[in-house]
């Protein structure tokens, strides 16, 4: 059975306190209407979501997902200035399309060409590559992507501003063209990460498959 994933913004421009038990969504990102799942890929387009992440007006979207959703884009999007492509709580609504809360539109793609492609998975991996990303996450600065099933974790160290482009730093591997496992594992290897946090000027990993 196949499921497609929506990633839904809550309907709360305050605090946590204010939100309640059964509250409905504001806003969606990736579908054209709250209730499609439609397929493929694109700017607008989101397939079976695995993660998300929240640093200085991005939102990065891990277009990916280990619970057998589809489609596996294996992508992460960044949605930058997201503020401004959203409206304010009091904002009018101008019925001018089936669903006026259905928005957001990417700005960069990593681990594909483009928007649009969706190439099989790469193996062994290129340096721009990903394979089932699970998690994102980003102090404003860094970027970091837990590549799964790469057994690696990919650091930026600036948030990228173009489609596609290389990460600096490859932790878990000996080098970007490698995806191997290491056992028993060791203070380097990683083995199907699923988890990252950056905080405090550290990188918190989650290595799953090592426990």
């Amino acid at each position: 059975m196949k499921f497609f994933a929506l990633l839904l913004l809550a309907a709360s421009t305050a605090l946590a306190g204010d939100f309640a038990t059964g509250q409905a969504a504001r806003l969606v990102i990736g579908q054209r209407s709250f209730t499609s799942q439609d397929q493929g890929a694109s700017d607008t387009l989101l397939g079976g979501v695995g993660g998300v992440a929240y640093a200085q007006d991005t939102l990065i979207v891990v277009d990916s997902s280990r619970i057998a959703a589809a489609p596996i884009n294996n992508r992460v999007l960044l949605f930058t200035n997201l503020s401004s492509q959203l409206p304010g709580p009091t904002d009018r609504l101008d019925f001018t399309k089936e669903c006026p809360l259905c928005l957001g539109t990417a700005s960069v793609v990593l681990g594909q060409p483009d928007f649009t492609t969706v190439e099989d998975v790469v193996y062994p991996p290129a340096q721009a590559s990903l394979r089932q990303p699970a998690a994102a996450a980003s102090d404003g600065a860094i970027l970091a992507v837990a590549d799964t099933d790469n057994n690696r974790v990919l650091l930026w160290k600036s948030m990228p501003t173009e489609n596609h482009r290389p990460p600096d730093i490859v932790l878990g591997q000996s080098d970007f063209l490698s995806s191997s496992v290491v056992q028993p594992p060791s203070a380097k290897s990683l083995r199907g990460p699923q988890g990252v946090w950056i905080q405090g000027g550290k990188l918190f990993v989650a290595d799953t498959s090592n426990n």
